[in-house]
């Protein structure tokens, strides 16, 4: 059986930010970097040992400290089941116990199998496990925008084993594309010890995949026409679909959403580890695949977030600055402790192990002073109370080690311990006796009525924007997803503003007026000028512009298209 690594730490103040923080900022966080899965199932993953390796976390800590999560209910909420809440009186049952209904089975699909033994008796017995080899491959509908590699879609497949869900980006679904893609997938099995022995898909198989499928020895068989429950990967592409949903809404508003296939690791890693494995119920689906996940060599954090990545000495100038602007796109797997991070301006992928995070939709597990000095002194006490040989605390004098040993001890007794307020709550005065109201008034004359204090006018009072922060960009998860008629009525209030500042620029320089961007062909130019006009004249408004011009009756009218004009609109 595969062991999980051990998560102590044996230096508190290298993580200083995973143990003093609150409990609430660490399960958003950790909650955040998970791709935002529903609270019971990852509850159920806690309890289960999945998650060993992350930072120290319980499922009662969950509980108490829920994270009030957007990104999780967009993504895992589903229609209110009927009969919740029912009114009709339940009839009552007459039939004996052994006539009673059997009772529902467990679905198909789900996040940790049942456990035979879940009954803790004295009695131990041997069983047998047997593995079917079953895996079920499907094609998921086209995504919302392509991505920047030219993927468009994804082919999904499900070991029934390992209860584990694979991935592949298709550019197409034409048969070489995803013949392609299942090879890649066929031969990940393989390599981690589940060949596939029989392959369940629907009818839109290719005879090229088909081919393929036979000459590695792999038993294909295709589910009935129109009856798509029978292939067990559409409920696993819902399963993937809601959990990658809930990641892509808790990425920053300004993330490009051309990137979304580059999240796509860190989506199957958070989800299958929240998964059991039928094989061995104690591992989850990508221990079973890949061995235990170690947090502490391959940290996770939310996806999408902005960053600032640090820049080395060698690569940059002398007066550069020492961080470029990026967005974390989740772990580097074959580096120690470092992050795969999309750079806004050479608009690349890098690796980086230095970075400066700024997320939006969760708070940053940050660390007061005062518990950096106490994880501090409890590291001091650790290691004056357990000495290692030839270590610098080993070759202190006796007198020297019992005064350090004093100083340490008298330092954590002089630490008071800082409540924790809970959110939406204000925190406790610093004198717990406050002055007494006096009950008959003195007679002094009461206090003037405090003023608010006048903004000086020389300093906005509204604050600037933060340099380096790009615009709000049309190719955004939210912009894609959103209402249709409000994102034209965006797109038209754009270009009408567009064209009146362009006028407005010309008429100011002096300029000849020249054609505005984003207009229709309702523009045209007199010959051998630099003159444009629109063709629907005699329907615009005069006045809103201050380059008149003859028209053909002698009239002083616009010449450029107002947006009155209701035809070029």
């Amino acid at each position: 059986m595969l062991e999980a690594p051990s998560c102590s730490v044996d230096f508190l103040a290298n993580a200083t930010i995973q143990s003093t923080s609150t409990i609430a900022d660490r399960a958003a966080f950790q909650h955040a970097a998970l791709f935002s899965p529903a609270l019971s199932t990852w509850t159920a993953a806690i309890d289960a040992g999945y998650l060993t390796t992350f930072p120290s976390i319980t499922s009662a800590q969950v509980c108490s400290h829920p994270p009030q999560s957007i990104p999780m209910i967009k993504g895992h909420l589903d229609q209110a089941r009927s009969n919740a809440h029912s009114t009709k009186p339940k009839s009552v049952s007459f039939l004996p116990e052994a006539q009673a209904p059997p009772t529902a089975a467990a679905p198909e699909d789900s996040s940790t199998p049942a456990d035979p033994s879940s009954l803790r008796t004295h009695h131990i017995y041997a069983s047998y496990q047997p593995i079917t080899g079953q895996i079920f491959s499907d094609p998921t509908g086209r995504f919302i925008l392509p991505s920047s590699t030219g993927n468009k879609g994804m082919l999904l497949l499900y070991d029934h084993d390992s209860n584990y869900i694979h991935v592949e980006p298709l550019k197409n679904h034409q048969s070489a594309e995803m013949l392609a893609a299942y090879k890649r997938g066929h031969a990940l099995f393989t390599q981690r010890g589940l060949k596939p022995q029989l392959q369940k898909l629907d009818n839109e198989a290719s005879t090229t995949l088909q081919q393929f499928m036979t000459s590695e020895g792999i038993d294909f068989q295709l589910v009935p026409p129109h009856v798509h429950r029978r292939n067990a990967a559409e409920r696993a592409i819902r399963t993937f679909k809601n959990h990658f949903i809930a990641g892509l809404c808790s990425t920053d508003k300004d993330f490009p959403l051309h990137l979304w296939d580059r999240l796509l690791p860190q989506a199957l890693i958070t989800l299958n580890l929240l998964r059991g494995s039928r094989i061995n119920p104690k591992l989850s689906a990508y221990a079973q695949l890949h061995g235990a996940f170690d947090y502490n060599r391959t940290p996770l954090a939310p996806p999408g977030t902005r960053v600032l990545v640090h820049k080395k000495p060698a690569v940059r100038g002398t007066w550069a600055p020492h961080a470029v602007d990026g967005w974390h796109l989740g772990p580097a797997l074959n580096h120690y402790r470092c992050h795969r991070v999309w750079i806004w301006t050479t608009r690349a992928e890098r690796i980086s192990d230095t970075l400066a995070w700024f997320p939006s939709k969760v708070a940053m597990p940050t660390a007061s002073p005062v518990a950096r000095i106490k994880a501090s002194v409890l590291d001091l006490l650790a290691a004056l109370s357990h000495p290692i040989p030839n270590s610098p605390t080993s070759l202190l004098a006796p007198t020297e080690h019992a005064e350090l040993l004093r100083v340490a001890t008298l330092f954590y007794q002089n630490l008071a311990p800082t409540p924790e307020v809970p959110p939406g709550f204000a925190p406790l005065p610093a004198s717990s006796q406050p002055e007494p109201i006096p009950r008959v008034p003195d007679g002094s004359p009461p206090l003037p009525a405090p003023t608010k204090p006048t903004a000086d006018p020389r300093v906005p009072e509204s604050p600037a924007p933060e340099p380096g922060v790009p615009p709000a960009s049309p190719a955004t998860y939210r912009h894609r997803t959103g209402n249709a008629g409000q994102r034209r009525r965006r797109q038209k209030a754009r270009a009408t503003a567009t064209a009146s500042k362009a006028v407005t620029n010309a008429s100011t320089r002096g300029l000849p007026p020249t054609r505005p961007p984003n207009t229709r062909s309702c523009w045209r130019q007199r010959p051998n000028t630099f003159v444009w006009y629109c063709r629907h004249l005699p329907f615009c408004q005069p006045g809103h512009h201050p380059h008149p011009a003859s028209s053909d009756n002698g009239q002083h009218v616009p010449i450029h298209c107002s947006p009155c004009c209701q035809l070029c609109h």
